[in-house]
């Protein structure tokens, strides 16, 4: 662990007892322009991981508030530290659903129950909420419901996944639509489109289903139907 290597052992058991295979770890300074005080370098420690197909979530979680306590402990507690499984990583993309499709009815009746669980329990945090096919490409996809949060935000996110499916799924059961495996849930960081409201602590997100291109053209991006893109 470049800059402090007697952490380095301690790191290694730490990742060991969460179940995570060691790759490869770096410390560097970085920015992340876009994101909350984006724009000022700080301390991040990226460790890269091998992990099993189905670990849980929650062993990442509880392997990098190790981490965090132990650098904390050696007056390091504003390094960021940063999980990662190569394998794992960028592989996911988000595919339109047709207004046609059978679970549209039961998301769009309990849309409104997910947007005041949200509210109650992510105000200010949560930005925007849409179900989409996600998945590795289009033949293997899964039916998700993407909440996206504003970006270094800390909740309990396992809890907060599990209130969010029963919700969905209940009703999915409800109304007769047979779903392999259910609906499931991802909270990813960042904004369907940048826009000072998300900045607010007042603001309470809002729900995407409507909005979103259906087919978006060859070397667009996808984006809030009508909105104006942006060339990087």
């Amino acid at each position: 662990m470049n800059g402090i290597p007697h952490l380095h052992p301690y790191t290694l058991r730490i990742l060991e007892a969460h179940d995570l295979g060691f790759g490869l770890m770096k410390l560097f300074m970085l920015s992340k322009p876009g994101y909350p005080d984006g724009d000022e370098e700080r301390t991040l420690l990226r460790i890269s991981v091998d992990t099993p197909d189905q670990l849980s979530t929650t062993r990442w979680s509880e392997a990098r508030r190790g981490i965090k306590s132990l650098l904390h402990k050696h007056g390091l507690g504003d390094v960021i530290v940063e999980l990662i499984d190569v394998k794992r990583a960028f592989v996911r993309s988000s595919f339109p659903i047709s207004p046609s499709d059978p679970v549209i009815r039961p998301w769009e009746n309990v849309r409104p129950r997910v947007a005041k669980y949200l509210d109650d329990n992510c105000r200010g945090i949560w930005t925007s909420v849409c179900i989409f096919k996600v998945g590795p490409n289009a033949q293997s996809t899964q039916y998700t419901v993407v909440v996206t949060v504003t970006p270094r935000a800390e909740r309990n996110w396992k809890l907060l996944q599990s209130a969010v499916r029963k919700l969905v799924n209940t009703e999915v059961e409800q109304a007769g639509v047979r779903i392999r495996s259910g609906v499931g849930v991802d909270f990813v960081p960042g904004w369907a489109k940048q826009n000072p409201l998300f900045t607010t602590k007042e603001f309470t997100g809002k729900s995407l289903l409507n909005d979103w291109v259906t087919h978006p053209q060859m070397g667009g991006s996808i984006g809030v139907q009508g909105s104006q893109g942006e060339v990087p």
